[in-house]
């Protein structure tokens, strides 16, 4: 193999030096849960984590590679469990999507949450939805979340605008089994706008924060202790929201009260707020 030219190796050293610094922080000088490398197949990990546990999946069989997710990233991470089970993979979404991804995002003018079947996208972000909405997703979540999801059936809601009273500290609906969010956002300055993971209701007692940043992934389970906001920030933040819900019943509502929410946030401005 041809040695790697002295740029190239610079450029390696600065995309993993902006990954580990920025992509996650643990505030209050606590230890790293695990650090991520972009140009790895896997993350690095401290010894002791999780034992010598290999946490390439069994799932990632040939031929489930996609046009826009890197299920291998995704296999090749090991789940957290503090300060509640929780996966972060910068990088799932291919770089080299970007342009189409951001070219084909829903148009949303409004802050809140809105169902995708509200929503009119291109032919690219229709393909990253039936990616999400695959088996081979499904299965990966499921194995790394230690969650039973066979048969669960699943709602995505996209989100393009924050409010400044968006962020406000919950722990989802008991409704919802898994939750997993992917942004698809550029590089994240702000100080606003970046989620984090609560040990307590109380937003300055954080565990993880993570920007919303291209690609990234943050996926949990849904418990009395998943507690998650963000400090405020008003402007453009791309998310898909993917959820897994005890019944479909309980979907359907939720689209509808969603739907009514979308129709309202057209007359009444400050409707809409939320926290991812």
């Amino acid at each position: 193999m041809a040695r790697a030219a002295p740029l190239d190796n610079i450029l390696d050293g600065a995309i993993r030096l902006v990954a580990t610094t920025a992509v996650l922080s643990y505030p209050n000088g606590r230890p790293l849960t695990a650090s991520y490398d972009p140009l790895m197949a896997s993350p690095t990990r401290p010894a002791g984590l999780h034992g010598d546990v290999d946490f390439t999946s069994t799932w990632l069989a040939k031929g489930e590679a996609m046009e826009f997710l890197s299920l291998d990233r995704l296999a090749n991470t090991p789940p957290c469990r503090e300060p509640f089970p929780h996966l972060v993979v910068p990088g799932l979404v291919r770089p080299e999507a970007e342009v189409a991804l951001t070219a084909d995002f829903p148009s949303v003018r409004h802050h809140g949450s809105f169902p995708i079947s509200e929503l009119s996208y291109g032919s690219a972000f229709e393909a990253l939805l039936a990616e999400l909405r695959g088996p081979a997703l499904e299965r990966l979540m499921a194995e790394k979340l230690d969650a039973d999801l066979a048969g669960l059936p699943q709602m995505i809601t996209v989100r393009g605008r924050c409010h400044p009273r968006d962020g406000r500290v919950h722990t989802d609906s008991v409704w919802k089994v898994v939750s997993a969010l992917l942004y698809l956002n550029g590089a994240w300055t702000p100080d606003g706008g970046r989620l984090r993971l609560l040990r307590s209701a109380d937003l300055d007692d954080v565990a993880v924060e993570v920007p919303p940043a291209w690609g990234t992934l943050i996926a949990f389970r849904r418990s009395d202790r998943s507690f998650h906001g963000h400090r405020p920030f008003e402007g453009e933040r791309r998310v898909v929201q993917v959820n897994w819900a005890t019944s479909q019943e309980r979907i359907d509502r939720e689209l509808q009260r969603h739907r009514r929410s979308a129709w309202l946030k057209r007359f009444v401005p400050f409707l809409g707020r939320g926290a991812y």
